[in-house]
């Protein structure tokens, strides 16, 4: 009996041996797993480790699904191979994502190359997600669509779970949003709802990300490319979870669900942070490292030895955001080295620029303390025109009036939150404004400055400007933006306007473009050390630069420089209150009359004395 027992007991202990683990997995992993990113940026050596991460996290929650919410291309060197190498998608795919989806930046290279980028990632025969576009047709036509991973939406089974991934990289899609979503929970019932939100230029609120919850309710998980905000834990609005990780892939997320009947709760939810995390999946560093080696052909173009030429060394950290972001002497860095290109290549004959324009929307990063190479300036300012997509805007030079300097101010503080692109920093003038005043007339106070002195500005006299060409191209929205009330005109130097921008590009002694990361590279401000390294100026090393004043509220310069946009809306309330106040002093005069006419009347049915009855009012 006791010899049963024991045999008994064995048998126990092993089956339990065996199944322990399992049943250890189904307590503490269960549910449905989600790995997320978005905005990598064509930042390839952060792929490695979001690469090992989606690894690790597939070793605990074998089930995990991993997404990607777009913008992975335009911010780093290697986006010069977007089109012929497709270096982001392959990448994507050999990390293991199941579904990303094609990001606003994706978009801004025109949908023939965003066609052409996905035909060299298929060409390739390597394993790729699925890529997700709204509206698919837009970029490849139906007849080709067979060619290319493309799709409007995709239905993954995972865990025993069906989980249906769409996307809109547009504030105005709501509506397909929508649409995509009653479709597939139509067609499929799906467990799991999860649009990946690749739009850009968010606010720092998920304004628009709750209104997306708001308009398309069938969604359970928005997945934004809002650089702007990481929060600690999801938010939960309009019956949606929203989450995202900032900014060229140096977090990556994970989230886990409970689904019990229809119901969905968030179990677990943790980032990951790229600092804090030691591996790299080795092969996909490999690839990563032979896609950043074939941009050095295109940096040997423009006279440097490649990708990690060192152009110079800095003895301190510059960036433009982060909590120790020093986004003014950035971009006074930026816009003294456009300067120092006009000076430089116009030597003697240089006429005086009087100002320098950045956007600082535009500005994609910073400058680490040690050495900065050129492809760390490439990725400082990587946007193009619509001309100049792959390789980065072009120098340009023109003439506005001074009127128009102000109507640059205003449009900075009244439109750039609706228009990123005209988020300016504009060097050579300091500003005043107040955000209660009027929209488009915040603006109460604007002088030429400098680092020596202020002076006025005449509205009639032609100021010389430097910006690329992207910028000098966003201009054209101020009016557009500001329904008419401001206005950019550019003027070449005799006043006339520019029709064909092309025209002010500023070209080297062989007619080539000058690029803005190229002057920012060529002409950085520098001193050489003894023995002869170029160095860093240490004048950008503290916050010095700031050259506009924000003030909110009722103050003595309220009423300052009204323009006729402010005396139209004060003028018709003054109306309108002056209308309000008749209007009840008449109701008063007329209820008086209403009362003593009844008075009278009381008093003639009683037999008074109406003579009497009038002394007595």
């Amino acid at each position: 009996m006791k010899r049963k027992l024991a045999a008994l007991l064995i048998i126990f202990n092993i089956f339990a041996c065996l199944c322990l683990p399992f049943l250890a997995y189904a307590g503490s992993h269960s549910g449905l797993n989600v790995v997320f990113t978005g905005n990598l940026h064509s930042h390839l050596e952060n792929f490695a480790f979001i690469s090992d991460y989606i690894k690790n996290e597939r070793s605990v929650y074998p089930d995990a699904l991993a997404l990607d919410c777009g913008n992975f291309s335009i911010g780093a060197a290697p986006q010069v191979l977007f089109a012929a190498e497709a270096p982001e998608l392959r990448l994507l795919g050999a990390s293991g994502y199941d579904a990303i989806a094609l990001g606003a930046h994706e978009y801004s290279y025109g949908e023939d190359t965003v066609k052409q980028m996905l035909l060299s990632a298929k060409n390739s025969n390597e394993t790729l997600p699925a890529v997700l576009c709204d509206e698919p047709e837009k970029v490849i036509p139906a007849s080709d669509r067979y060619e290319t991973p493309v799709k409007r939406y995709s239905l993954i089974k995972r865990g025993g779970y069906s989980v249906a991934v769409f996307s809109v990289c547009d504030t105005d899609s709501f509506k397909i949003a929508r649409n995509i979503a009653d479709e597939v929970k139509k067609l499929y019932s799906p467990d799991l709802v999860v649009c990946l939100f690749g739009a850009d230029g968010l606010t720092s609120d998920y304004y628009y990300e709750k209104k997306l919850a708001a308009d398309a309710p069938g969604i359970d998980l928005i997945i934004s490319a809002n650089e702007k905000v990481v929060y600690d834990e999801p938010l939960y609005s309009g019956g949606a979870f929203i989450v995202g990780t900032g900014k060229d892939g140096l977090l990556a997320g994970q989230i886990t669900f409970d689904i019990d009947n229809g119901k969905i709760s968030c179990k677990r939810f943790v980032y990951t942070d790229k600092s804090s995390y030691k591996n790299e999946d080795a092969s996909v560093a490999a690839a990563a490292a032979a896609f950043i080696e074939k941009t050095d052909p295109f940096f040997e173009s423009y006279g440097y030895s490649g990708a990690n030429a060192i152009v110079a060394k800095s003895d301190y950290s510059l960036t433009g955001y982060g909590a120790y972001s020093k986004t003014a002497s950035l971009n006074k860095l930026i816009a003294d080295a456009f300067v120092n290109c006009i000076k430089n290549k116009e030597e003697a004959n240089c006429k005086p620029v009087d100002i320098a324009l950045v956007s600082t929307y535009s500005v994609r990063g910073g400058i680490n303390e040690g050495d900065i190479t050129v492809s760390d300036l490439f990725a400082m300012l990587p946007l193009g025109d619509s001309a100049h997509t792959y390789c980065g805007s072009p120098l340009c030079s023109f003439y506005i009036r001074g009127d128009d300097i102000i109507d640059l101010c205003e449009a900075d503080i009244s439109i750039s939150p609706s228009v990123p692109e005209l988020s300016l920093y504009i060097s050579g003038v300091s500003y005043s404004a107040n955000t209660s005043r009027i929209k488009f007339n915040r603006v109460y106070s604007c002088m030429l400055s400098d680092d020596y002195s202020v002076t006025e500005i005449n509205e009639e006299k032609l100021y010389r400007v430097v910006s690329s060409l992207y910028t000098a191209e966003s201009l054209k929205r101020i009016k557009e933006g500001s329904f008419g009330i401001l206005s950019v005109t550019l003027r070449d130097e005799n006043g006339n306007e520019i029709k064909d921008t092309s025209e002010i590009v500023i070209r080297d002694s062989e007619g080539k473009e000058i690029l803005q990361w190229q002057a920012l590279a060529d002409d950085l401000p520098v001193f050489r050390s003894e023995n002869g390294a170029a160095i860093l100026s240490d004048a950008y090393s503290y916050e010095k630069y700031v050259n506009k004043t924000i003030l909110s509220g009722f103050d003595k310069n309220f009423f300052t420089g009204l323009n006729a946009a402010s005396w139209i809306v004060f003028g018709s309330g003054a109306f309108a209150l002056l209308f309000i106040i008749a209007i009840i002093l008449i109701v008063i005069a007329a209820v008086r009359r209403h009362k003593k006419k009844v008075r009278a009347m009381i008093a003639l049915e009683e037999g008074e004395d109406d003579e009497e009855y009038e002394e007595e009012e």
